[in-house]
């Protein structure tokens, strides 16, 4: 369906029937049955049947228009109260009451889009823009308006966020910024928030002249975000493993995990395991499998000796200390010599989870 398309039947989403609809509906059916003199039917119950026939396609057409307005769409419907939008690629939901419209956002820039827009007005989403999301839609910002939006901006790999934020959000957490379009778009409030090992954003904008119980209803909506509760030896969100809780790995720990013992899945599994390390700066992850920079190949899987705390490849002299830095002696250059090193974090509902799209810990 035409993005213009979709556009207008928003539009309509937030409309309800005029006063004297009805009527004028069957006025117009009147008409279409009985366009002319000269098109009359000579026999009167003919032409009652016909107009009452057009006057229920009529208002059929028009019902059909309504609810066509309310269920379609990118968007989920706004009829009921305490509806429920779950995010499609992350699984966290967040609740709205009548009167919100909401619309999942998602794209391709330079790096992957995703998240949700809420408005108590329809935006005008004709207004171009090259911001990382679309921001045009702030530009004709109407004085009783609100807005939220919530969304996830990928970008160049990097060390996971080590714990996930506190939750509920509150509105004393958020701070205000800059426009970030101009025209009639209130200063908003903005906050960064990290959960399950991924950074996420949120905004929250309110016209001067917005209702209290307007005001209300976009912060009980950003109150409401919780995470989905997450199971270990499964794998979420197609890339990471959730391993048990955090506080079954006590700090000095390190714990095996081959990959046999790993759920199988469509991400790529590490080859030969890993080891998690608990260090008094966080969780990492060391890679079992160890292969050497230069040419004289070396390939082993990397062994542990609780009674040094070291790593080490065996048949060989090359050893590692817990962050995965050489140690030991050998006539090759140093450089590149160390262990893989990748990331770790903790879930809302404190999992660990491990992934390589975390990038190193």
């Amino acid at each position: 369906m035409p993005e213009r398309w979709l556009h207008e039947l928003s539009r309509l989403e937030l409309l309800e029937p005029p006063d004297g609809l009805w009527e004028r509906t069957l006025i117009l059916a009147k008409g279409q049955a009985d366009p002319g003199r000269r098109q009359r039917s000579r026999r009167p119950g003919m032409r009652k049947m016909w107009s009452a026939t057009a006057a229920a396609a009529a208002i059929c057409l028009v019902a059909a228009v309504i609810i066509l307005a309310r269920t379609s769409g990118p968007g989920q419907p706004m009829t009921g109260a305490g509806k429920v939008f779950t995010d499609p690629r992350f699984g966290w939901t967040i609740r709205y009451p009548d009167g919100l419209l909401v619309r999942h956002i998602s794209g391709q820039y330079r790096w992957s889009l995703n998240g949700v827009r809420v408005t108590n007005f329809v935006p005008d989403l004709g207004h171009p823009t090259g911001g990382e999301p679309a921001t045009g839609w702030l530009r004709s910002f109407p004085g009783t308006g609100v807005a939220a939006q919530i969304w996830y901006l990928g970008g160049p790999v990097g060390p996971a966020p080590s714990r996930s934020s506190r939750f509920p959000l509150h509105a004393s957490s958020f701070t205000r910024i800059r426009p970030y379009a101009g025209g009639s778009e209130p200063a908003p409030l903005y906050r960064s928030f990290t959960a399950d090992g991924f950074a996420f954003n949120a905004a929250v904008w309110i016209g001067r002249d917005a209702s209290e119980a307007a005001r209300q209803a976009v912060w009980s909506l950003i109150r409401s975000l919780r995470f989905p509760r997450l199971r270990a030896g499964t794998i979420w969100n197609g890339s990471v493993y959730v391993l048990g809780r955090a506080r079954t790995y006590p700090a000095g720990s390190v714990t095996e995990f081959r990959a046999t013992s790993l759920p199988v899945g469509r991400m790529p599994r590490y080859t030969r395991g890993f080891y998690l390390v608990r260090s008094t700066r966080g969780l990492y992850v060391i890679g079992r499998l160890f292969v050497s920079p230069n040419r004289r190949m070396v390939r082993c899987t990397v062994a542990f000796d609780r009674a040094s705390s070291t790593f080490s490849c065996p048949g060989t002299r090359l050893s590692w200390n817990l962050a995965g830095r050489e140690v030991g002696p050998h006539p090759w250059p140093r450089s590149g010599w160390d262990l893989s090193r990748g990331g770790a974090a903790v879930a809302t509902n404190g999992h660990v989870l491990v992934s390589r799209s975390f990038g190193g810990g």
